[in-house]
């Protein structure tokens, strides 16, 4: 029985909550915390009941909502399985409402297809799943649980979580989860719908969404929405989106993983008024998506930087674009870490989604800003790098390449100018394995290495070389093949030549390094005439446009052996000459 207490504060409640309007498919059984914070005691519920989907009434809504909008006298604390299962979890919902959850432990699940939300109509929600002693994650600020949430039941499909927002008034909500458990979506995970702000903090955990993942939700309604994680494994099914038309998306990633096996936007055209923004902060751990990736999309605007030891993947078919439609701008800053396009499978032409497959496109329509910035890591194109549009006939944007440090590796594909203003600039790092290269290339500093060991890069324009520049070329010994670096314009040479013998190489070998319709100026280390790398010798040519060395002398074997080197550890230490990180 009640005693007169429960009773006393239970009629409190509700009186401060009669201006909050009820569903209108479900009553609401709020949580009041008259007797103690166990969810599964029904004496803190003011129906009298722990919140059940099937609620037994004879007349009005066969359904419970649990609705959680006060943290006082109790906060609501769910360490063990909830004893019956409500139709919605609403956590902070209408104007002036601040509910809170602690779940420890056990599987709280909404009703087979229903809703779970954390903050709604103005109010204001936080959800903790998470631990109650130990240590506390990065951001979470909170120790490790055991407990597991589900949007949607037993259904296959349905169920959705809204971290803030869905309707009304514009809500905050915080989703904490730092859990050996899960998290289970069916449907969609929406952060910041209806111009609230949500905010996801992922220590530790499994998070499984069966549809798309909207980091900034509904259009026109200015949300901004938060995704930290620290660690933790993410799976969706659909899309990741940050920022939806005139919302805010914003992730910071230290550790753990995502996987989309839909496309990735970051940034995804205007609403209401309001350019969206997507911005993506990933110094670790690993993001792979199975399809496009856009940055910047229909006229937003689209950030990532990579640093640390984060790993971002693209692979299925599609490109990554960066700037699209009038007005998309998109920037990536590589400032460590990898970023991998890749797919397996050539283009396929009668395919309008694959003709571009594994390509990194740069302010691909007339109006759109693509840049991207590289200072140190690891950017491996699959296909080709694509410049202010994908085709020199089609009417591009504006697309910017700058390469500064860490190592562009094109694996075979090309450098191509579309029909905007397309610039790469080479200033430093390495740049390797393009087989053509269809813009002027000023290197004023860096290394280029066209080997494939070896391999050729046709540049199908002019070459200018600095004084900080160099040409890492390979020699396959006792042959004639090597890198080779072919120009159709004028090629101006003034930076360092690298050899890198691949084999014992063997006096009297000839590689041609280099031709171009017009040759000026020399390798600084390397004048017309002879010259010595780690003691092999070469004479030189620039005759006829062309670079040309012979092998005049080879080291002894026994001068290496006095040396302490076999021919192993001579090979190697060549081939880490000039090689900029």
């Amino acid at each position: 029985m009640r005693n007169r207490k429960s009773n006393l504060i239970r009629a409190a409640v509700l009186a401060g909550l009669s201006s909050i309007a009820s569903s209108a498919f479900a009553t609401d059984n709020l949580w009041t915390g008259a007797q103690d914070n166990s969810w599964n005691n029904p004496n803190n519920w003011s129906l009298g009941r722990v919140p059940t989907n099937t609620n037994g009434q004879a007349t009005g809504d066969p359904f419970d909502d649990a609705v959680v909008n006060t943290s006082v006298p109790n906060i609501a604390t769910i360490s063990a399985d909830p004893v019956a299962t409500p139709r919605d979890i609403v956590v902070g919902s209408g104007a002036g409402s601040i509910g809170t959850v602690n779940q420890t432990a056990g599987t709280a699940s909404t009703g087979t297809g229903n809703w779970f939300f954390v903050g709604r109509d103005g109010g204001s929600g936080t959800y903790n799943l998470t631990g109650s002693s130990g240590p506390v994650g990065t951001f979470t600020g909170k120790s490790q649980g055991s407990g597991s949430v589900i949007a949607g039941g037993s259904a296959a499909t349905d169920g959705r979580i809204y971290v803030s927002g869905q309707s009304g008034a514009p809500a905050t909500g915080v989703f904490n989860i730092n859990t050996t458990g899960s998290v289970t979506s069916h449907n969609d995970l929406n952060i910041a719908a209806a111009g609230g702000t949500g905010t996801v903090n992922l220590d530790a955990g499994t998070v499984n969404v069966g549809g798309w993942l909207s980091i900034g939700r509904d259009e026109g309604n200015g949300g901004t929405a938060n995704w930290n994680q620290s660690g933790g494994t993410v799976n969706v099914s659909g899309n990741t989106i940050l920022g939806l038309p005139g919302t805010h998306g914003i992730v910071t990633m230290t550790g753990g993983s995502i996987t989309t096996n839909g496309e990735w936007w970051v940034g995804n055209g205007t609403g209401g008024g309001i350019q969206s923004t997507g911005v993506a902060t990933i110094s670790g751990g690993t993001v792979t998506t199975h399809s496009w990736v856009a940055l910047g999309r229909e006229g937003s605007q689209g950030t990532l930087t990579i640093s640390g030891g984060a790993n971002i993947v693209k692979d299925g078919g599609g490109a990554v674009v960066v700037g699209t439609n009038t007005n998309g701008t998109g920037v990536i800053n590589v400032n460590g870490g990898s970023f991998t396009i890749a797919e397996p499978g050539p283009d396929n032409p009668a395919d309008p989604n694959q003709v571009y497959n594994n390509d990194l496109v740069l302010g691909e329509l007339s109006g759109a800003s693509g840049t991207l910035v590289q200072t140190a890591g690891t950017v491996t194109i699959g296909g080709d790098l694509r410049i202010a549009g994908k085709n020199p006939g089609e009417t591009g944007g504006t697309g910017t390449y700058t390469l500064q440090g860490g190592t562009l590796d094109l694996t075979g594909g090309a450098i191509l100018p579309g029909g905007g203003t397309a610039v790469f600039n080479f200033s430093g790092g390495r740049l390797k394995n393009a087989a053509n290269i269809n813009i002027p290339l000023n290197q004023t500093g860096g290394t280029i290495a066209p080997g494939a060991s070896p391999g050729t890069t046709a540049i199908s324009s002019n070459y200018t070389m600095g004084a900080a520049a160099t040409y890492e070329a390979e020699l396959v010994g006792g042959s004639t093949t090597s890198d080779l670096i072919t120009v159709t314009g004028t090629a101006s040479l003034a930076g360092q030549l690298d050899t890198v013998p691949l084999g014992g190489m063997t006096v009297g070998s000839s590689y041609t390094i280099l031709t171009a319709g017009t040759l000026a100026g020399t390798f600084v280390n390397a004048p017309p005439g002879t010259f010595s790398q780690d003691g092999v010798t070469y004479s030189i040519s620039y005759a006829n446009n062309a670079v040309t060395l012979v092998v005049t002398a080879v080291p002894e074997p026994t001068s290496l052996a006095l040396l302490g080197l076999g021919a192993g550890t001579f090979l190697l230490r060549r081939r880490r000459v000039g090689v900029t990180a």
